[in-house]
């Protein structure tokens, strides 16, 4: 990947990521479920940083942040900590560590991508998701998608695919984030179905969909997620970049 296209990329996850006001401050997440945003989301590349700040900082902490942003380094490295991290921490008023969880790896998903595997994908606007789709309205998800947090089917974020073993539900993939120029793929695998490489079948399945021919597609993890490190490699995602979320 091209230095210039690892940070045009990241500017458009940020875009994905977020709803922003008419200054650039987040406003909120940019998923269905309209969740709060951090106080401050700081991403970096080789060849560039970029930052967001919630709605509600005052402006003088604002250009307090802006000032030491555009001294540091670039932020591109995985296992990488801003330079001025419990600075920000401070201005931002957190009393508290900031949770490793916080720190994330963004990679590009390829379109289009194939991965052999053994379970019959199903994907959204088919005859075969449609038939899908309109089972589980009249008859509910199953129980331990319930039991995953999947309420009915309009936890299937569109657009979605799924990975059937032997007629069940084995694992979902769905637009966490959707915006006009890209899209952040979630997934999930029932815990009966784990470490039989449903997650990147599944993957490789959504990025094949043809309601997102013409957004960039990422896939998003934390530091800690063993699990999507595995989808990762298996994949050959290549990285974009990192960031951090504080608050």
């Amino acid at each position: 990947m091209e230095a210039s296209d690892a940070f045009r990329l990241l500017t458009i996850n940020a875009a994905v990521m977020f709803v922003t006001d008419a200054s650039g401050r987040m406003v909120r997440q940019n998923d269905p479920e309209r969740s709060a945003a951090p106080l401050m989301h700081f991403s970096g590349c080789e060849t560039g940083n970029l930052f967001l700040l919630r709605s509600d900082i005052s402006a003088p902490v604002a250009q307090q942040i802006s000032a030491l942003v555009a001294l540091e380094p670039p932020f591109a490295e995985l296992g990488a900590r801003p330079l001025f991290l419990d600075r920000y921490r401070e201005l931002l008023g957190l009393d508290t560590p900031v949770p490793e969880r916080s720190f994330a790896q963004i990679h590009q998903l390829p379109r289009g991508l194939s991965f052999e595997h053994h379970a019959i994908i199903v994907k959204q606007g088919t005859a075969e998701g449609n038939k899908l789709f309109a089972e589980l309205k009249r008859h509910g998800l199953p129980a331990a998608w319930r039991a995953m947090g999947f309420a009915d089917v309009s936890h299937l974020w569109e657009p979605w695919c799924v990975a059937l073993v032997r007629g069940d539900i084995a694992a979902i993939a769905f637009a966490a984030r959707l915006g006009e120029g890209g899209a952040e793929i979630g997934v999930a695998t029932l815990p009966a179905f784990r470490g039989r490489k449903l997650a990147p079948a599944v993957t490789a399945g959504w990025s094949s969909l043809p309601q997102l021919v013409t957004r960039a597609l990422f896939y998003s993890t934390t530091r800690d997620n063993t699990a999507s490190q595995h989808v990762i490699a298996r994949l050959g995602l290549p990285l974009v970049g990192v960031s951090v979320r504080l608050g």
